[in-house]
This record gives C-alpha cells, sequence and structure tokens, in this order.
C-alpha cells in the first residue's frame, strides 16, 4: 500500500482504471459466456422444425426466450413469406443490433487500455519535476544522491503501474473481441442456414408460402 501511495495523486486515477477494467471484463465474460447469447443445441432445434415444415411451432419456441441471439432468429422468422431479400434485411438489422450489444463495454476498455500508460507517464514527469524543485530548494542535487534516486523511484511507480493496468486491459478487451467475433460468426451461420429453410417451395405450416 505504501508502495502504491508513494506514487502519488495521479494513483487515484490509475487504481479507478483497474477498477473499470476489472467490473466490465467480469460484467461482458458473465454476459458472453455459455449459451447466454444463443443457447447450445437452440438453432437446431429451430432447424428441425423448420424442416418439418413447423413454423408456427419454431416462432413459438423462440417467443418464449430473450436472449440476444435469439431475438435475431425470431426477427427473420416472423418475416417468413416474405422475398428472400426482405427475411436477409431483417436478419441482418437485427445482427447488426445484436453486434451492438455484444460489443457494448469493449469502447471503455480501449479508451482504459490507452490513457494508463499516458497517467503513468504524467505521474513521472510530474513527480521527477518535483524531485528537482525540491533538490534545488535543498540544494542537495549532489550532496545526497539518496535523495534523488529515492524521489526518481516515486516518480517511475506511476509508469510501472499505468504500463500493468494498460496490459491487463489490453488482454482482457482482445479477449472479449475474439469472443465477440465468434458469437456474431455463429448467428451469422445460423441466420443463413434459416433463410435458406425459409426461402424453400412450398407452404410452411400455415398456408404462407416461402
Amino acid at each position: 500500500m505504501n508502495f502504491l501511495i508513494s506514487g502519488g495523486p495521479l494513483m487515484i486515477f490509475i487504481g479507478l482504471c483497474s477498477i473499470v477494467t476489472i467490473a466490465v471484463g467480469i460484467e461482458r465474460w458473465l454476459r458472453l459466456k455459455g449459451g447466454r447469447i444463443l443457447p447450445e443445441g437452440f438453432v437446431r432445434e429451430v432447424i428441425r422444425l423448420l424442416r418439418e415444415r413447423n413454423l408456427s411451432k419454431a416462432i413459438e419456441l423462440c417467443s418464449t426466450r430473450e436472449e440476444i441471439g435469439i431475438n435475431v432468429i425470431r426477427e427473420g422468422l416472423n418475416q417468413a413469406g416474405s422475398r428472400r431479400e426482405v427475411i436477409r434485411e431483417h436478419f441482418e438489422n437485427a445482427g447488426r443490433e445484436a453486434n451492438h450489444k455484444l460489443r457494448k463495454g469493449l469502447g471503455v476498455l480501449a479508451t482504459v487500455a490507452s490513457i494508463s500508460p499516458l497517467l503513468g507517464l504524467m505521474g513521472t514527469v510530474t513527480g521527477m519535476i518535483h524531485v528537482f524543485q525540491k533538490i534545488t530548494e535543498e540544494r542537495a542535487a549532489l550532496g545526497d544522491p539518496s535523495q534523488l534516486s529515492k524521489g526518481i523511484s516515486e516518480a517511475l511507480i506511476t509508469t510501472a503501474a499505468g504500463l500493468a493496468v494498460a496490459i491487463v486491459t489490453l488482454v482482457v478487451h482482445n479477449y472479449l473481441v475474439k469472443k465477440t467475433e465468434e458469437i456474431t460468426l455463429e448467428l451469422e451461420k445460423a441466420s443463413s442456414e434459416i433463410l435458406d429453410l425459409l426461402d424453400t417451395d412450398g407452404p410452411l405450416d400455415d398456408g404462407i408460402a416461402a
């Protein structure tokens, strides 16, 4: 604790950055983990129902869930009977909205990763200015080298802390970006397969022609 306190006032802001990283990282990890976006086996069940020409059952199945990925599928199913271009457009619009929700908080992490080392550098610069001002006032530049080395080490603490926070934040950010891209790709594949099933000849289960 004394080590951190000796870094100066800017350590408060670096500490806040670390708290933001932890909070956003945990919230996004919990939100994106497992089947919270698109439950495992759900797409297969919808596809099975569509192959059996049971559209109303597929829509009913989607209407009971509120996951982001299921909302995308439901949006496409609700357009059954429309032209392929219309169905695709609704899938794309719902997909963009879902992607926006999936990327929530990633901009905050990117900002933290960018400003943390800058805060550390600012702390070092202001700390060095303070050290040299004190040395000048006390006329101890060469008389007590330990005072100079101690002041410099304390000033560098902010740089070390800022870099540590930035590195961790960057790792968390890149992991969440990769996870988001994987989920988005999974949604695109599911939407494409469902679109092909909706864009077929013959009735779906209630007389609607695809």
